[in-house]
């Protein structure tokens, strides 16, 4: 398979809401669209697609951002999904990949992210590219 990473256009966002409802979200292109559309105008925010030829494979969305207990800036993982049928076949490595090289460029010495703990896949995924559990994610609606 031979896979190649780029941003996110518009014609990606059939696909793009495609793998958001994998995820366990399902979501109208529409609303999908904003969501890229807004995450995309953040200076610091990139929305990546993994394609064979015109094939959309999967997504990864990464954010850089700076905190107040750190003198270099993180880059979070804000979403990463791969189509089903092709796990396990490097898409997933390969856009993992991109998101590392687009944190090192932003100046960033650490990448995080979150998962759900059911999520055994992924997880053993994660820990395959070198991700370690080191902390607990709390969780509170606003609304």
């Amino acid at each position: 398979m031979s896979v190649r990473v780029r941003e996110a256009e518009p014609g990606d966002l059939e696909a793009i809401a495609d793998l958001v409802g994998q995820l366990g979200y399902p979501s109208e292109e529409e609303a999908v669209a904003g969501r890229v559309e807004r995450t995309t105008a953040e200076p610091r925010s990139w929305v990546y697609v993994a394609v064979e030829g015109e094939r959309v494979l999967g997504l990864g969305a990464v954010h850089v951002m700076s905190i107040l207990e750190r003198d270099d800036p993180i880059a979070r993982i804000t979403a990463m999904a791969v189509e089903e049928s092709v796990r396990r076949g490097g898409v997933g490595r390969a856009l993992v990949e991109r998101l590392e090289e687009r944190a090192r460029a932003e100046g960033c010495d650490k990448i995080d992210l979150t998962t759900r703990k059911d999520r055994d896949g992924a997880i053993t995924f994660y820990r395959r590219m070198g991700f370690k559990d080191t902390s607990l994610r709390f969780v509170k609606d606003l609304g």
